[in-house]
């Protein structure tokens, strides 16, 4: 054993002893219980907002999904699986034992937060923490960390926040002198804690921030031990960064002073949130951050003066307290304003961006009140008030989560303006209802160009298309960049036969998001119809690329390299397709008339039969069939799938 850590841990620093096995357990059942009465109207909810990218994502069903999130094959249209490669594992498993009910994933990710409250109080019970059960009581049923738990897409935080606080305390077991195990294990689960959300980087620092608080030695053999934590911390964000989509798309354009007070009022945001949470939402408004006004410069001015009377009493306030500031200051600092980050597109702050952040607050809650209320009476009935009033917050607030359109109304109460809710809420609507919703919201919001994106379609599916051209004109007019519009555009004028202009939106889509899979199908496709097989090529190929797991692209390829004269490739390209969906029955005809062309016969015949098995009433198979056969030489057997064809064109008798 380390001799420093044994002289260190000894007195006053020595973790506190076990509470007998019943007292403990009884702890654990209160916590557990309560977060379950608290979270309870929000277990039945719906999919909500990302949802769908999220547990709800088709493409985890399909196979082989597992080894591409792991070995970052092309999985979506969207790069999110990359950055939380075990979060899609956990949904992976989750769609396999309960499928697609959303009351499965709503209880894995209550119990992750019950277990995550009950290492919180295991790691400030360690730390000699003042009332540490009742500081991870607060963590677990305070109503800020209800869009972690109710929000499905948030297991990223609930899952991270596991891995991180078994690191952490792993971590602490080592530097009490454990065997290397810890250590080991240690590594490993910060790595995990990194796979699924890249924000628990900060693991690293906050363990040398534990260190200072308890006086130990931090020296060049300790800050060796956290070298390979800090270089895992390092490759992840730069892979992260990698990743991130560019600032230009988030329509994030803050300037260095703009930054500065963003960063000083978020940081009082969330403290205050947590000392008087009222008015919570899922999206709060996006703050005005303008240099020149004097009331913007009064958060920075406040953070100084709060900083200044910290140092002032800094012997009083005690290590344990900074250790409890500082955590928070860094989980939190990643969302203060100096990276962007895609939802400040709507709000610069969100209840689950301090989820591990308000562990450090709910110990400065507890140890305030420990400070606060000597009798021991006091403080049970303090406690008491204190956990009723945060489990009735959070129980009242959860049947928000119930739907989404009580979410995004929820969200329109708090804030009339909220773009993000005004855009989801009309979402679902269909027809006139979609229009006349789409038309209220331009009026009183003419600026947002997802709303005229989304008033074009709607006007585009009631064939209202010289409308929709203009609406979607608009869209662009404010935003060159949104790369919806310019979708919904090439495929209206496709649908018009204007290939030209169609073709043009198709680049320009193109060029903002490379990697849209499917948006290189559909260009294909109308290259293809506009007589250009070789740029057609070129699209289904590299949608095929960016899709692998899809059939549609390379049975595309291969009618591209059909029209080309490319038999070998465009047998090979159908077969590959066939090979992902076997129940494609125009592909099969593709094939057969390309294995003909090869004068590979036996095969071709075998390829209309599954075609015509799939589809026995198709009478263009057996005209296609019949054709080959006779240019094969084959009258007797074209004869009589022509035959079939013109019966099938005829329709049954009595028609």
């Amino acid at each position: 054993m380390n001799t420093e850590r044994s002289k260190t841990l000894s007195g006053n620093a020595q973790p506190a002893g076990l509470l007998p096995r019943a007292g403990l357990l009884l702890q654990v059942f209160l916590i557990a219980a309560m977060a379950f009465a608290a979270y309870w109207p929000a277990m039945r909810g719906a999919f909500l907002w990302d949802d769908d990218l999220y547990a709800a994502n088709p493409v985890l069903d399909q196979p082989g999904a597992l080894a591409k999130i792991w070995t970052l094959g092309d999985f979506t249209d969207k790069f999110y699986y990359k950055q939380y490669p075990a979060v899609y594992t956990a949904l992976w498993a989750g769609r396999r034992a309960w499928g697609g009910n959303t009351a499965g994933f709503h209880l894995l990710n209550l119990l992750l937060h019950i277990t995550n409250a009950c290492l919180a109080w295991c790691i400030l019970r360690r730390l000699r923490a003042r009332w540490a059960w009742l500081a991870g009581a607060i963590f677990a049923l305070h109503p800020v960390q209800l869009e972690s738990v109710a929000w499905i897409t948030e297991l990223k935080n609930v899952l991270s926040g596991l891995f991180f606080l078994l690191a952490l305390l792993a971590y602490l077991r080592f530097e009490e002198g454990s065997r290397r195990k810890f250590y080991l294990l240690s590594l490993a689960l910060f790595a995990l804690a990194l796979l699924s959300k890249p924000v628990t980087v900060v693991l690293p620092p906050a363990l040398l921030l534990l260190r200072w608080a308890r006086g130990l030695k931090t020296g060049r053999k300790e800050l060796a031990d956290l070298a390979p934590f800090f270089l895992l911390a390092l490759a992840a964000g730069l892979f992260t960064a990698r990743l991130e989509l560019d600032t230009a798309n988030l329509e994030i354009s803050l300037a260095p002073a703009q930054r500065l007070l963003l960063a000083a009022r978020a940081l009082w945001f969330y403290p205050l949130k947590f000392l008087l949470p009222v008015n919570l939402s899922f999206s709060y408004p996006r703050w005005a951050l303008d240099p020149a006004g004097f009331r913007a410069w009064l958060w920075p001015a406040w953070t100084g003066l709060a900083g200044a009377l910290l140092w002032r009493f800094r012997a009083r306030l005690g290590r344990l307290f900074f250790a409890a500031l500082g955590f928070y200051v860094l989980n939190i600092a990643l969302f203060l304003g100096f990276i962007s980050i895609y939802t400040f597109r709507y709000s610069f702050v969100a209840d689950h961006y301090q989820y591990l952040a308000s562990l450090g607050l709910a110990a400065l809650a507890a140890g305030g009140l420990a400070a606060v209320c000597r009798p021991r009476g006091l403080a049970l009935g303090a406690g008491a008030a204190v956990l009723c009033l945060l489990g009735g917050a959070t129980w009242r607030h959860s049947a928000v989560y119930r739907t989404p359109a009580a979410l995004w109304e929820d969200v329109l109460k708090k804030d009339p303006g909220s773009r993000l809710a005004l855009i989801n809420l009309g979402a679902g609507l269909t027809g006139e209802p979609a229009v006349a919703y789409w038309e209220r919201a331009t009026a009183a919001h003419p600026e947002y160009y997802e709303a005229q994106s989304n008033l074009a379609a709607a006007l585009m599916n009631l064939g209202r298309k010289k409308e929709a051209e203009a609406r979607f004109g608009k869209a662009l007019e404010l935003n060159p960049k949104f790369t919806k519009a310019h979708e919904n555009l090439a495929r209206l004028y496709a649908s018009q036969g204007d290939h030209a202009r169609a073709a043009a939106h198709y680049g320009a889509l193109l060029a903002l998001d490379p990697g849209y899979g499917r948006a290189r199908n559909d260009y294909g496709l109308l290259l293809l119809a506009a007589g250009k097989p070789p740029e057609a090529e070129v699209q289904f190929r590299k949608a095929a690329e960016y899709n692998p797991s899809e059939a549609g692209p390379l049975s595309n390829l291969g009618m591209a390299l059909y029209a080309q004269g490319k038999m070998k490739e465009a047998a090979q390209a159908l077969r590959g397709a066939l090979k992902l969906n076997p129940a494609m029955a125009q592909t099969y005809n593709n094939l057969g008339m390309a294995l003909y062309a090869l004068g590979r016969t036996r095969e071709g015949d075998r390829a209309f039969q599954d075609a015509v098995k799939l589809e026995p009433r198709n009478a263009l198979f057996y005209f296609n069939w019949g054709s080959v056969e006779a240019l094969a030489g084959r009258p007797e057997a074209a004869e009589k799938h022509l035959l079939r064809s013109r019966e099938l064109k005829a329709g049954p008798p009595g028609r």
